[in-house]
Parts: C-alpha cells; sequence; structure tokens
C-alpha cells in the first residue's frame, strides 16, 4: 500500500472523531489563523490581537495569564489574561528563550548580554531577568549564565519549519524553568545541554552527561528531569531517554523500545515519549522528469543532484517508571514528526506535521515555488490530537500551532 493510501485511510479514520477546539478541556492558548486564541475556564474562546509571530507561550501557575513571546521586528514579550487584557512588558534585547513565570507570579526571560558576538572562543554571558506582569514594571537582573551561540542546522523544507516552531530548532526547543534547585537554562543557543543557576548566589552548576542533552521535559514537582541523551553518529544519531535527579545531578539512563524523540510527564509515574521511523523516500515516488522539477524549484539543484526526501512513521510510546519494563504504544500513525506533547488529567494532546506529499503536488503543480514561502507551510497543517481513553486519537483543530494547556 502506498504512503498517500495509507495516510488518506488514517484521514478517514480520524475523520469520524472529530471534535472543535473549543471542546478542549480549559484553560488552553493555541495559534490559530495567526491569532491567539484562549479559553475561560467555562470554555468560552476569545481571540487576542497581540502583534507580530507568536513563537512560544507559557501559563502561569493559577492558569489567569499568558506569557506570550513574539517576532515582530524584533523578539517582545507580552502577557495577556482571560479576560482580554494585553501588556506589553518593558524588557531590553531579546533572547529567544521562552518565558517562566515564578512561584510568585514574576515572569523570568533571558536578555541580551553586553558582549554578544559570534566567536567561540568569546565566553558570552546572557543576563537572566525577573520582571512584574505590569507595564510600568522594571526588570531586575537575576543573574547571567554562558551561552553558547552556535547553532547549526536549519530547515530545508515547509515540513521541518512547522517541526521547528512547534518543537524547537531541530525539534529540541530553548528551555527555562524554575525549579526547587534553581533556575533551569539551555546552555546553548540550539537549546543543547542544561543548567542550574542559583539566584542567591549567581552559581550556574552544569548539568554534565557523557553526552549532548536534549528534549527536556521537567517532572510536575519540578525535582526530575527527562531527555534524550544524543549519539552523534551522521548521517543519523542515536537518542538515549535519561532522568536527571536535579538534587544531585546524577544522570539515570532508561531502556526504551524505541529512540526517544519529544518527551512529556504524564499522572503520577507515566512518561511518554515520540518516536519517528522513515519508511519511505517520497522522491522515489516520483517519476524522473517531476524529480528534476522538484530538485529545481525546491533546492535549486540539477536534476544529477542527490536527494532525499523521507516520509515518516509516528509513534507514541507510554513508560510507567514505577514498572520499568512496561512500555505501552498509544498511538501509531503516518506524519513527518509529533511536534507538541502535552499531558493533563484530561489526556494526552499531541500536534502532527504530516509527511511531504502534498508540498511535493503543490511543486508540481506550479502553486508553490518555495520551501520557505508561507504558501509552502499551508501546504503542510499542523493538525492537534487528543488521545481518548480507548486510545482513539480525537481530531482537535486540522490547523492550530503552539497548543498550550495548562499542567
Amino acid at each position: 500500500m502506498s504512503v498517500m493510501k495509507r495516510l488518506l485511510l488514517l484521514l478517514i479514520g480520524l475523520s469520524t472523531c472529530i471534535v472543535h477546539a473549543q471542546e478542549i478541556t480549559p484553560p488552553f492558548a493555541a495559534v490559530v489563523d495567526q491569532q491567539l486564541t484562549v479559553t475561560h475556564p467555562d470554555g468560552q474562546s476569545l481571540t487576542l490581537p497581540i502583534p507580530g509571530t507568536i513563537v512560544r507561550l507559557t501559563w502561569d501557575a493559577a492558569a489567569a495569564r499568558l506569557a506570550v513571546l513574539t517576532l515582530e521586528d524584533a523578539l517582545t514579550l507580552y502577557t495577556a489574561t482571560l479576560d482580554g487584557e494585553i501588556t506589553r512588558l518593558n524588557t531590553a534585547e531579546l533572547e529567544a528563550f521562552p518565558p517562566a513565570f515564578t512561584a510568585q507570579g514574576d515572569i523570568l526571560y533571558v536578555a541580551v548580554g553586553e558582549n554578544r558576538v559570534l566567536d567561540p572562543q568569546i565566553d558570552y554571558q546572557a543576563k537572566l531577568m525577573r520582571i512584574a506582569p505590569d507595564s510600568a514594571a522594571q526588570p531586575v537582573q537575576v543573574g547571567a549564565f554562558s551561552l553558547i551561540l552556535e547553532c547549526d542546522g536549519g530547515a530545508s523544507t515547509p515540513m521541518h519549519m512547522q517541526y521547528a516552531a512547534e518543537a524547537g530548532l531541530l525539534g529540541t526547543s530553548l528551555y527555562l524553568q524554575e525549579t526547587p534547585y534553581g533556575i533551569l537554562h539551555s546552555r546553548s543557543c540550539a537549546g543543547v545541554d542544561y543548567a542550574l543557576l542559583d539566584p542567591a548566589t549567581g552559581l550556574d552548576t552544569p548539568i554534565v552527561d557523557q553526552q549532548p542533552l536534549t528534549r527536556a521535559a521537567l517532572s510536575a514537582d519540578g525535582r526530575t528531569l527527562a531527555a534524550a541523551r544524543l549519539t552523534f553518529n551522521p548521517p543519523d544519531h542515536a537518542t538515549q531517554l535519561v532522568l536527571i535527579d536535579l538534587a544531585t545531578l546524577a544522570v539515570t539512563p532508561l531502556q526504551t523500545a524505541y529512540q526517544p524523540d519529544q518527551l512529556a510527564w504524564g499522572i503520577d509515574t507515566a512518561l511518554y515519549y515520540t518516536a519517528r521511523q522513515p519508511i519511505a523516500d517520497l522522491m522515489q515516488t516520483l517519476s524522473p522528469q517531476d524529480q528534476a522539477t522538484v530538485k529545481r524549484q525546491a533546492f535549486n539543484q540539477d536534476a544529477a543532484a542527490q536527494i532525499e526526501l523521507p516520509a515518516y512513521a509516528l509513534r507514541i510510546q507510554q513508560l510507567d517508571l514505577a514498572r520499568p519494563a512496561a512500555e505501552t504504544t498509544v498511538f501509531q500513525g503516518e506524519g513527518f514528526a509529533v511536534g507538541r506533547l502535552t499531558s493533563t488529567a484530561a489526556g494526552l494532546y499531541f500536534s502532527v506535521v504530516p509527511n511531504g506529499e502534498t508540498w511535493l503536488q503543490a511543486i508540481l503543480d506550479g502553486t508553490v515555488t518555495s520551501p520557505y514561502s508561507p504558501q509552502a507551510r499551508l501546504t503542510v497543517p499542523v493538525a492537534v490530537y487528543q488521545l481518548a481513553s480507548d486510545q482513539t486519537p480525537a481530531l482537535i483543530h486540522p490547523n492550530m500551532r503552539l497548543l498550550t494547556l495548562h499542567p
């Protein structure tokens, strides 16, 4: 059975259980039609006119306010409440870290330091800042930490771009979060490797492992970090799930049936991870003439260039950390990647970036000429699903970005 036929069968099966975005257990926030949509606790939704492209969203503990990082002419930080109040905060130039709320309700963010130059020989110190969610508030510096500015890799197709928008560069987002042991943050602009900064002393302690760490996911109590240990082995890289005790910074590897991609904590002792496995090269499904057209239009290459365009099978696995040998497959489907993965008391929610069949057809039809255009991204819309108790994936919305549910 062809990749396209399997995809159509999956969509037909899902079409019987479509629900509306308003039916997500509130509160939630997401980007729909380039607009920020939030819900009230009673389930009523509203659209908030925040300027620019929304990059990241974060809820406060009370689910009453969002911190919103946007890209206008520069990165800008806003707050938004469920009654529609929007406030632009007085920050200096920002790094692209997601904002994070403190236990007191202030907002943590990372500002550009004094010596930001792309020179690996110079120790660049980014500024960790705190500000109250008020238009008159002035920021206070909490500390500073070394930030590596070498970010290799990028997007070559609209699928890569959608995945990066959902999950971060190459699937790893920058990280910033308050914990009982300090402020956890990424150590590089690519989101790779982590450290704990003590606001009382200014001491920044790296989390050291034998390989780089990515895909951070913090447990609900803030005491254990799940991450993926990344072993470079070009052209493929290997990942392994690890747990990090933030009290001791001890790293414990876990065996899994598949190599983990995105991670999310569940209820009690559950931990979820996604996995991707290539199932086809979409270029090989095209005639030589169509291959030449795609190479020329999408990649600016001649017909002799060797270009692969993999399609993937996806799965979501559930681990029970109380029983390390217990692992269950809770979802299987096809797509380029699972972008976002969130577990709440209402169930497991996830977003899927599709494989590139529709994009390829648009290139061949002449309706899309560049992989970097907004029209190209429209051919691979990000769909959001909720996993029901019987493991049936219900389609929440066919085109929704940055779904952010309150834990």
